[in-house]
């Protein structure tokens, strides 16, 4: 049985191709690239070849390998291309520099995108912290002050677009600010609750979070001490520091629980496709229940709408307490490969995203080749008008086993034929003597069709018996 594949070209107005390796017969999905000339292509043309070969290897031996028909190449058309963004405003001071987009670029900007100057001089960008899809923050080692009040100049350049601003650091010392304190400390209560963050410098400044992360690292905008952070009603792990002329105090910290009994958080989630294993920062004393969880899906960077629902739970109990499996619905494949990650919450606590090198699982393109031609017997070319036609699907078809068998038998095509009838068991030709009639067949499975078989017979008469008795 020979072998077939397609490959798909993609060429663009900007003179940039793309193309896909030997794909097995069936559907061939190409993505459009989004980066190189492709950025700024208006259009493209697409065009599909066919190649085969004896055998599976030999599809890769020019010298045993044959061209199969080609399409016309189709165009289509690039809405402006990939969409691009320039550099509009900035907001700095002292530490970190909001840099606001013109758009969401198709491709989300990282460090190396940027570049940061103060007083003309390079500055290492130490991390970026992605504030909306068009906001990005730049983080640099903040600005010591000095004897003297001082003015800082900042420049950003991303995307060849350059915009300018400054902050001034006053007049301080090198004193770190005093660490915050929480009122009321870290203990089990009655949540929700609001705690009071509070620093004895003057003037100092508080970022906090809920999730047991670093507040150096979080979006939050510093605000005055005292602050109050709300504590939902799962509980929390409150960590702040206080900041004063781009200087921070040390960190202070507290985990604070539900009154009643210590009710543990997440601290890590690992996935596979079809379960999740996650290990508490504390060891549970009984099995959570399905509903303790609230599981979000992220496919290709893109967290989708709708939550899904744990299907089972598995405490280790004795083994490990700390820790359980869940069981999800599997991700099936799609026309693209997708790189899947979860993100779980326990008792409306925080989300926890997928940790893992990498921190997600690959979920492969969906590949599926068409049905198998039909087997029909008998082989011909004689039959008589008592002989029974039998159609029957090739057993090693194991891909489709729905498939139906769709047969004609006036020399019309029987996938989009009128005339063509659905294989429900053995039937006789109800022709004429001596004529020739053809009997075609393919499986059909959905939108799939197998390759035509057919058989041209040749009606003769029914052989008499003779003898004697």
């Amino acid at each position: 049985k020979p072998y077939y594949v397609s490959i798909c070209e993609l060429t663009n107005t900007s003179g940039g191709t793309f193309s896909n390796s030997m794909i097995p017969m069936g559907m061939n999905y190409l993505d459009v690239p989004n980066d190189g000339s492709w950025l700024t292509a208006t259009s493209f043309t697409a065009k599909v070849s066919i190649k085969v070969a004896d055998t599976e290897t030999n599809l890769h031996d020019p010298a045993l390998s044959y061209p199969g028909p080609e399409t016309t190449s189709a165009a289509f058309t690039l809405s402006g291309g990939m969409t691009t963004a320039t550099l509009t405003s900035i907001s700095a001071m002292n530490g970190e520099v909001m840099a606001n987009l013109s758009t969401s670029p198709t491709n989300p900007p990282t460090n190396t995108d940027f570049t940061l100057k103060i007083n003309g001089i390079s500055e290492t960008i130490m991390n970026m912290i992605p504030f909306t899809t068009s906001q990005y923050k730049l983080m640099f080692s903040p600005k010591q002050p000095g004897t003297v009040a001082q003015t800082f100049n900042v420049e950003v350049t991303y995307n060849g677009t350059s915009q300018f601003g400054s902050f001034e650091v006053p007049v301080g010392t090198t004193t770190a600010p005093a660490m915050p304190t929480f009122n009321p400390i870290g203990g089990s209560y009655a949540l929700p609750m609001n705690v009071t963050i509070t620093s004895t410098t003057a003037g100092a400044m508080i970022k906090y979070t809920l999730d047991g992360s670093d507040p150096m690292n979080s979006t939050m905008t510093p605000v005055a001490s005292p602050a109050n952070a709300n504590i939902p009603v799962a509980g929390a792990t409150l960590k702040a520091v206080a900041l004063l002329n781009g200087i921070s105090s040390a960190l202070a910290s507290a985990v604070y629980t539900p009154q009643g009994g210590t009710t543990a958080t997440i601290q890590s989630v690992n996935g596979w496709n079809g379960g999740i294993a996650i290990q508490f920062t504390s060891a549970l004393t009984a099995s959570p229940a399905m509903g303790d969880f609230q599981v979000k899906l992220v496919i290709n960077n893109v967290e989708q709408p709708t939550s899904i629902t744990p299907t089972s739970v598995y405490w280790l109990g004795a083994t490990n307490p700390g820790a359980c499996d869940l069981n999800v619905p599997m991700v099936q494949p799609a026309n693209v490969e997708q790189q899947v990650s979860f993100k779980v919450s326990y008792k409306g606590g925080t989300f926890i995203s997928q940790s893992g090198t990498p921190p997600y699982f690959i979920v492969l393109m969906q590949t599926v080749n068409p049905p198998m031609m039909p087997f029909i017997s008998p082989a011909g070319p004689n039959v008589t008008l008592t002989d029974m036609i039998y159609i029957t699907k090739d057993a090693a078809d194991t891909m489709h086993p729905n498939g139906i068998i769709k047969y004609t038998t006036d020399e019309t095509d029987p996938f989009t034929s009128g005339t063509a009838q659905t294989y429900s068991g053995p039937f006789a030709l109800t022709v004429g003597m001596g004529s020739n009639p053809t009997v075609k067949a393919v499986v059909v499975d959905g939108t799939m069709v197998s390759t035509l078989a057919s058989v041209t017979y040749t009606v003769t008469a029914a052989p008499k018996l003779t003898g004697s008795r």
